[in-house]
């Protein structure tokens, strides 16, 4: 794939991660609060279901791309994982170094700051990944498929049953109204 083309490919998948990622955060309440619907969107407020509203654009794009440049497969698998490997740990980082470290309360400006910093970001690193990688091996193919796969195993589980930890647990933030 070409430098430029590739390029513009980062930045339609840098607006439709923003667009449907915000749209996920609304979808389950509009869907009635389907179930299944609720394994894709944010069913509360968790910062770990936040994570989901980078995780499914990813994987939806990374579907698309892998459809589209049939002769870079396993360089889009392994550049997808590393994406989706990057803004899980920038989003939950991000969080707990400014609510934690520097005692800032939950803020859903900088929430959203985060979020966009993190579609960028991960874009960013995949698109690093893709023009550099070019070859593939069966180990990081294989490996990067095994984290595609935890990550979405993880997404599904973690929402039908979330542990007792604050990751998991509904964040209330500052600068909203609570009824």
């Amino acid at each position: 794939m070409g430098s430029k083309r590739l390029r513009a490919l980062e930045w339609v998948g840098i607006a439709f991660g923003i667009i449907l990622g915000t749209l996920l955060h609304f979808t389950f309440a509009w869907s009635g609060e389907n179930a299944l619907v609720g394994l894709f969107s944010a069913v509360n407020e968790s910062v770990w279901e936040h994570t989901k509203l980078l995780v499914t654009p990813i994987v939806l794009f990374g579907v698309c791309e892998w459809f589209r440049e049939k002769k870079r497969r396993a360089s889009i698998l392994e550049a997808k994982a590393l994406e989706l490997v990057v803004v899980i740990v920038f989003i939950i980082a991000f969080f707990y170094s400014y609510t934690g470290m520097f005692g800032i309360e939950a803020n859903l400006g900088i929430d959203i700051a985060s979020f966009v910093v993190a579609v960028v970001l991960g874009k960013w690193v995949s698109g690093v990944w893709m023009r550099r990688s070019k070859t593939a091996s069966v180990l990081r193919t294989a490996l990067a498929g095994s984290v595609v796969g935890a990550v979405l195993c993880m997404q599904i589980g973690f929402t039908i049953a979330p542990p007792d930890i604050p990751l998991f647990q509904e964040v209330e933030h500052s600068d909203t109204e609570h009824e």
